[in-house]
């Protein structure tokens, strides 16, 4: 780890507590970082900055306000060594910079699975349940940041939040409900 700290002050010229420290970087991998870069000074930066200690927030949208405002409230600062606030550089090149691209960026995925006797489809490592009509069968799952929604053909059949660790069960009572009337 000190090897990442001495290269982010000979390369880049930046404290040790503003680089972003993988927590056990492989041996012989540390010329894999490229400290030049401005995405791990900028990642290194907000991990830093907005991410210890982990934000409490109700949701991703009350998340991402809280973070927005503490960006924002960083634009009065005066970085060393520069004469102006980062609010005022920011205007002074603000007229080189590009705009934002006509096609919006998709944070969905999808993926392909199949119902099994259980009538749970696996993905992304997690059981996700869908009617009994359909164990066997193919689903396509639509993956968001904070649920999924599964298809079969062009009929949604079930949604559900978004599990994040490995072999859990995500199982909607209703989906057994007439399986269980016929027993």
């Amino acid at each position: 780890m000190l090897r990442y700290v001495w290269i982010a002050r000979q390369k880049i010229g930046i404290s040790a507590r503003q680089v972003f420290i993988p927590l056990d970087p492989p041996v012989g991998q540390e010329a894999e970082v490229d400290w030049g870069s401005s995405t791990a000074i900028l990642v290194g930066y907000a991990r830093y900055n907005y991410m210890v200690p982990i934000p409490q927030a109700k949701n991703l949208e009350d998340l991402n306000r809280m973070i927005l405002e503490e960006c924002q409230a960083y634009g009065d600062h005066r970085i060393s060594g520069k004469e102006s606030s980062v609010n005022e550089m920011y205007e002074q090149e603000k007229h080189h910079l590009l705009g934002l691209p006509d096609i919006k960026f998709s944070n969905i995925q999808t993926t392909n699975g199949k119902s099994d006797k259980y009538s749970t489809v696996i993905i992304d490592k997690n059981r996700y349940s869908v009617p009994t009509a359909y164990a066997y069968l193919k689903i396509r799952a639509v993956l968001k940041v904070d649920g999924l929604d599964l298809f079969h053909g062009n009929k949604k059949i079930a949604e559900h939040p978004r599990l994040y660790n490995n072999n859990q069960w995500s199982l909607d009572p209703t989906h057994y409900l007439k399986l269980i009337g016929h027993r």
